[in-house]
């Protein structure tokens, strides 16, 4: 089931910021259509204060997101085995899935987005969500999973704006990352947001300037893909995009390959690799 709502003139863009926004919370006699309503009338509200003016601070509409008593959650819902490698990873990760859905945010005001929409999965019946059948197969109890995106007005990509669970009276944030490697899972290979709050360098290598374009001051600019396992080495490399000329693309490949994230331990048989994206710039200054 899919609902969508549009940010029309009328919803929630002519009043007052709220102060200290809660979670949105759903009396228990409430349909699905009433629960998926509640969760997109809080990212509306979201989205619109980020949108309202650069830089605004919307930090208060993720921290009631976060699950409150979490580890008990994890064990009711997930057994005592992958409840409590959940709630480790959860821990672990909460800033940095927060940070991401900031980010996400942003995105959505950029593309200027008009649309949420709010799915929920209560089983495995779509074949087409495969990824979402080892969270199911790994509870002790059902539990219904919101997932929310955000269109822009001319139908471009949609934004993920993540997983949802229902606990203690309100919606929660739980990202996807969360669920990566429980058993029954490959090895996945999840995307971050190339941003320094949630990539964090640890050692980097500047590139060596190609001989032609140095002696000639041409400055560049390659984006290289990247690759980093949980202890946080660049396991794979490869340019995407290079500005200033073809030669730039060899020394930033062999330059990041030296470089080293700060580790990202996830507790679990199939820990995942980090798929994100880095700028190595090349710069000259003139004789």
């Amino acid at each position: 089931m899919v609902l969508i709502l549009s940010l029309g003139a009328g919803v929630l863009l002519g009043g007052a910021r709220p102060q200290g926004p809660q979670p949105p919370a759903v009396a228990a006699a409430k349909t699905d259509a009433d629960m998926q309503g509640e969760l997109q009338n809080y990212l509306v509200g979201f989205l619109t204060a980020a949108c309202s003016r650069p830089n605004a601070d919307v930090s208060g509409y993720v921290s009631p997101l976060q699950i409150p008593g979490s580890a008990a959650w994890f064990v009711k819902f997930f057994g005592s085995v992958d409840g409590q490698r959940l709630e480790s990873r959860y821990d672990l990760l909460w800033r940095r899935m927060a940070q991401e859905l900031l980010l996400r945010i942003a995105h959505a005001c950029r593309d200027k987005s008009k649309v949420i929409s709010v799915a929920l999965w209560k089983d495995t019946s779509d074949p087409n969500d495969t990824w979402i059948h080892p969270i199911f197969a790994a509870m002790a109890q059902p539990v219904t999973i919101y997932t929310a995106r955000a269109t822009g007005r001319n139908g471009s990509q949609p934004i993920d704006l993540g997983l949802y669970v229902y606990v203690d009276g309100g919606f929660r944030y739980v990202d996807a990352l969360l669920f990566l490697g429980l058993r029954g899972q490959p090895s996945p290979i999840i995307r971050v947001a190339s941003d320094p709050s949630i990539l964090m360098i640890a050692r980097s290598v500047a590139p060596e300037y190609p001989g032609v374009e140095g002696t000639a001051h041409i400055p560049g600019e390659v984006t290289v893909r990247i690759l980093i396992d949980t202890n946080g080495k660049v396991t794979k490399a490869e340019p995407v995009n290079v500005n200033g000329g073809a030669d730039f693309a060899g020394p930033a490949v062999l330059a990041v390959k030296q470089w080293q994230f700060q580790p990202l331990y996830l507790p679990g048989p199939n820990p995942p690799q980090i798929q994100s994206t880095v700028e190595v710039g090349f710069q000259t200054t003139p004789l």
